[in-house]
C-alpha cells in the first residue's frame, strides 16, 4: 500500500487536505470520488506517518511539563470550538492567530497557520512545538486528518491531556501538606539543634550534668547529616546526571527502563499507563477508521517505555499475520487476562472499539488508584519521620532536665 496526500473540496464546499492508503494513484483517485469530495491535487507522500523533520520552534521560555499540558489544553479547546462549528482548518488558525490574546498560544497559532499554508498538515504544523505537544497525540491527530474524523479526535485528545493535569492536581494536592508539615518540623529541629541543646549542653555540662542518651543520639545524628548531606547530595546529582545521560542513547534507555517494569509499585504505574495509552490511541484510531495495520504501528510510536515496546512489537507482528487482537496480547502478555478476555469477547462481536475504550477507562482508573496509594505512602512516611523527630528531641531535652534535677537534689 502507498501513502497519498490529497487536496479536495468536501460535499460542503470547504477546502481539505489528508492521506489516503491506496495500491496505486488510480485506486486513490476511486477512494476519494467513492467520498464525495473534488479533488484539487493528490501525490504521493513517502514519509508516512512522520513529522518534525523540519528543526522544531522552541518558545520564548523555557516550558515546564505541568505548563505545557496546560497551554496544549488551551490550544486544543479553541481550536476544536471552531472546528467543531464548521471552520476549515486554514481558517481556524488564521482566527485564532488574529484573536488570541495569550502571547504563547498566539505565537503557536500564527506558527500553525504559517505551516498550513506552506502545505503541511495539523498534526505536522504542531509537531514542531514539540515541547507542548506529546507526539502520541499528534500521531493520533494525523490519523483523523487522514480518515476525515478530526473531530472525535480532538475531543479525545483534550480529554487525554485534561486527564494528566488532573492527575498531576491531585498529587500536589496530596503532597501539599506532609510538605509542609515536614518543613515546619525541620525548621523545629534545626531551632532545637543551634539554639536550645547548645544552651542545655552547657548547662549541663557546667553543673556537672550528661547529656541523656536520645539527645546525644540527635546531635550525633544532626553532625552525620551536616557531614555526609553534602556528600549525599553532590552524589545522587552526579548519579542522576549519569543515568540521564545514558538514556539518551537507545540501549541505556531500554535497560532503565526494563529496570522500571521490575520496580515495586512503580513497575505498576508504568505498565498501566502504557496499557491505558495503547487502549486509548485503539479505540480512537479504530474508531475513525485507520487500518489494523496502520493502527498497531502508530500505537507502537505512542509507547514511551521501550521494553514495553519490544513486547508490543512482537503482538503487533502477530496481528499483522492474522492472529487476533486478543490473542496477540495475551501471547506477549500486554494486558492481563481478564482484560483480553474482556477484548476477545468484543472482537468476537463486532464491537473491538468499544472493547477498548472500556479497557481505557478501567487502566485509568487503576493508574488513579495506583497514584493516590503513592501519594498516601509519601504522606505517610513523611509525617512520620517528622513526628519521631519532633518526639525525640523533646524526650532527649526532657531526659537531660531531668536527670540534672536528680543530680542536683542527690547532691
Amino acid at each position: 500500500m502507498t501513502r497519498y496526500q490529497y487536496t479536495a473540496f468536501a460535499s460542503k464546499g470547504e477546502k481539505i487536505r489528508g492521506f489516503l492508503d491506496a495500491k496505486d494513484l488510480a485506486s486513490a483517485r476511486t477512494s476519494l470520488k467513492l467520498k464525495g469530495v473534488q479533488l484539487l491535487e493528490i501525490k504521493e507522500k513517502r514519509s508516512g506517518f512522520s513529522f518534525g523533520q523540519k528543526k522544531s520552534l522552541d518558545l520564548e521560555t523555557s516550558v515546564s511539563k505541568n505548563k505545557s499540558d496546560k497551554i496544549a489544553h488551551a490550544f486544543l479547546v479553541k481550536f476544536h470550538q471552531l472546528i467543531k462549528s464548521g471552520m476549515p482548518v486554514g481558517d481556524t488558525a488564521k482566527t485564532l492567530a488574529s484573536r488570541l490574546k495569550d502571547p504563547t498560544l498566539n505565537k503557536i497559532a500564527g506558527g500553525v497557520w504559517k505551516e498550513l499554508s506552506d502545505g503541511e498538515t495539523i498534526a505536522s504544523a504542531l509537531g514542531r512545538y514539540d515541547k507542548i505537544f506529546d507526539p502520541s497525540l499528534l500521531h493520533m491527530l494525523e490519523a483523523g486528518e487522514a480518515t476525515g474524523n478530526l473531530e472525535p479526535v480532538l475531543v479525545n485528545m483534550i480529554d487525554r491531556v485534561q486527564a494528566r493535569i488532573n492527575i498531576r492536581k491531585k498529587i500536589a494536592s496530596g503532597l501539599a501538606y506532609p510538605i509542609f508539615v515536614s518543613l515546619i518540623a525541620f525548621f523545629v529541629v534545626i531551632f532545637f539543634l543551634f539554639y536550645l541543646l547548645p544552651r542545655i549542653e552547657m548547662m549541663l555540662q557546667s553543673m556537672g550534668g550528661e547529656m541523656s542518651w536520645s539527645a546525644a543520639l540527635i546531635l550525633w545524628l544532626a553532625e552525620a547529616g551536616f557531614t555526609l548531606g553534602p556528600v549525599f547530595v553532590i552524589g545522587s546529582l552526579i548519579l542522576s546526571i549519569a543515568i540521564n545521560q545514558w538514556r539518551k542513547n537507545s540501549d541505556g534507555k531500554l535497560k532503565t527502563d526494563a529496570c522500571l517494569l521490575k520496580i515495586p509499585v512503580i513497575n505498576k504505574i508504568v505498565i498501566n499507563a502504557e496499557q491505558s495509552r495503547i487502549a486509548n490511541l485503539a479505540y480512537t484510531l479504530l474508531g475513525s477508521g485507520v487500518s489494523a495495520t496502520e493502527c498497531l504501528k502508530l500505537i507502537e510510536k505512542g509507547i514511551n517505555n521501550d521494553a514495553f515496546k519490544l513486547k508490543f512489537r512482537a503482538a503487533r507482528n502477530k496481528v499483522n499475520d492474522g492472529e487476533s487482537f486478543s490473542d496477540a496480547f495475551a501471547e506477549m502478555e500486554i494486558f492481563e487476562d481478564m482484560d483480553t478476555d474482556v477484548l476477545a469477547i468484543a472482537e468476537n462481536t463486532g464491537r473491538a472499539v468499544e472493547g477498548f475504550e472500556s479497557l481505557y477507562k478501567s487502566k485509568y482508573e487503576l493508574i488513579e488508584d495506583h497514584m493516590r496509594s503513592l501519594t498516601l505512602g509519601i504522606t505517610s512516611v513523611a509525617l512520620i519521620f517528622a513526628f519521631s523527630l519532633v518526639v525525640l528531641l523533646t524526650f532527649g531535652i526532657a531526659t537531660s532536665i531531668l536527670q540534672l534535677s536528680k543530680n542536683i537534689v542527690g547532691s
